[in-house]
């Protein structure tokens, strides 16, 4: 994992038991016994909403980068959540603030990342870099 090569080229000032509890957070279903409270599971990598930080900030950077309009409030749904019965569970008044991640996530989705413009030079990154492969092997 990238951390662990942060780690050994001594870039990350971390002990070994950091390292090995942040690859167990951010993959959750091989290391789901690691830690006794299943919920911190749930703030990175939420399989069982949907609903973590890393959504938060790709739909934050995204809007921002192109300049797309998002009443999302990440902030205020981290002030409303709570642990109950180890799950992150989110106060009713902030439900309005959930619709709106998935709806950012959505138009991220359709108007962005699978826009024919978008998926046009996708395709031409792959074709570029499979002309290139035997280059770069050789």
């Amino acid at each position: 994992m990238m951390i662990q090569t942060l780690y050994s080229k001594t870039i990350l000032d971390l002990e070994k038991e950091e390292i090995e509890c942040i690859n167990h957070l951010s993959i959750p279903q091989k290391y789901s016994t690691f830690l006794m409270k299943e919920y911190l599971y749930d703030i990175v990598a939420n399989e069982r909403n949907s609903v973590d930080v890393d959504k938060f900030d790709y739909i934050a950077r995204g809007c921002h980068n192109l300049g797309m309009k998002s009443s999302f409030d990440h902030s205020r749904l981290i002030a409303h959540c709570r642990v109950l019965q180890d799950e992150i569970c989110y106060h009713a008044k902030v439900s309005h603030g959930l619709y709106e991640l998935f709806h950012a996530r959505y138009r991220l989705f359709k108007e962005v990342y699978t826009h024919k413009t978008s998926k046009a030079v996708e395709y031409m990154i792959c074709d570029a870099l499979l002309e290139a492969d035997p280059v770069t092997r050789a």
